[in-house]
């Protein structure tokens, strides 16, 4: 499909970051459509970050996962992480606590932080 460039900086790189609450960071655009000349291509590649602050912070926010279902420590770390992940935020790995044990190696939830994941500084050469 070919699109103007402004058309894919508004319908997917800006829309899927902002989806996110993320800043659009980097933008590639792919093979031109010769019908359009310079100004249309085929595809886009892009990159959103958390932040368009150059020194970021990185905020994090508790979340709590379980209560009820008594699974092994694995599984409720792989549950934090796609958590975290699904709102575009990772796992911070001091911040999981595991609660109340329910046999071997297995417990009732987990307590764990998701933390934003700050634009990496830009290499010059």
């Amino acid at each position: 499909m070919c699109k103007e460039h402004s058309a894919w900086v508004s319908a997917a790189a800006r829309a899927c970051c902002d989806l996110f609450g993320q800043q659009l960071r980097s933008l590639q655009f792919g093979s031109v459509c010769p019908q359009m000349g310079s100004f249309g291509a085929r595809q886009v590649r892009f990159e959103c970050c958390p932040s368009d602050d150059p020194n970021p912070t990185t905020h994090c926010e508790t979340r709590k996962l379980g209560f009820g279902e008594c699974l092994d420590d694995g599984i409720w770390k792989q549950r934090a992480a796609t958590e975290c992940g699904n709102s575009g935020r990772i796992v911070s790995s001091t911040s999981q606590r595991l609660s109340s044990p329910c046999g071997p190696g297995r417990y009732s939830g987990i307590v764990f932080d998701c933390c934003t994941i700050p634009c990496p500084t830009p290499i010059t050469r």
